[in-house]
């Protein structure tokens, strides 16, 4: 009921609607008892706390983050988390950005639990239909996944996209990369050490058996 009453007041308020004129109508309101005092404090409590920012990066370069971003998804999610490191609560902040405050603590969560790579339009993660591999390709993908990747390192799910997209001539999305790494039975792992001859001989059986098939 509460949340409804304070629904119907925002859209009377319009444009005119504030942090300050709420507070005003909840204050009016809970000393005539048409609202409990208790709803009006458990409310403006939520509004007016200050959150924490996770320290992954500092506040200069939030800053610095928000005001190069070309994405505007992107630079606003840095500008609400530029706002908050500065002090300012989610309510403050989603009215200055012009964004829900549940918005604003959704875009926090995120980056607190994830960091800074989970700030962008996340609309763009869609990975798309499945892709489906041919027998022959499979068998290539393999091979290749028992070889060391073109750059060095371990073979990883952007690696993998990157190599399948250069097979396909067509952009091959990362969540792809992991699904083929794993329906082939690798992982992504560190590497360990390993006796080169043990590794020679697999990669030779291997290649035998293949041509053999």
């Amino acid at each position: 009921m509460v949340f409804r009453k304070i629904s119907e007041h925002l859209q009377r308020l319009g444009s005119e609607a504030s942090i300050t004129s709420l507070s005003t109508w909840f204050t009016e309101r809970a000393r005539t008892g048409s609202i409990e005092l208790y709803q009006f404090r458990v409310y403006t409590l939520r509004m007016t706390k200050q959150l924490s920012v996770a320290p992954h990066l500092e506040q200069d370069e939030l800053e610095r983050r928000y005001r190069a971003a070309s994405d505007v998804v992107a630079r606003s999610q840095w500008l609400m988390l530029w706002h908050l490191a500065q002090g300012k609560t989610a309510a403050v902040v989603a009215e200055l950005t012009g964004y829900h405050v549940t918005h604003v603590r959704n875009v926090l969560h995120r980056y607190n639990d994830l960091g800074p790579d989970s700030i962008r339009d996340r609309r763009h993660d869609n990975p798309g239909r499945a892709l489906a591999l041919t027998a022959a390709e499979q068998d290539e993908l393999r091979a290749a996944l028992l070889e060391p990747p073109a750059d060095g390192g371990v073979w990883t799910s952007q690696k993998v996209a990157d190599w399948l997209s250069s097979k396909r001539g067509k952009k091959v999305n990362v969540a792809r990369g992991w699904e083929w790494l794993k329906r082939l039975g690798f992982s992504l792992q560190t590497p360990r050490p390993r006796h080169a001859k043990a590794d020679a001989a697999a990669q030779e059986a291997f290649k035998k058996s293949s041509r053999a098939s």
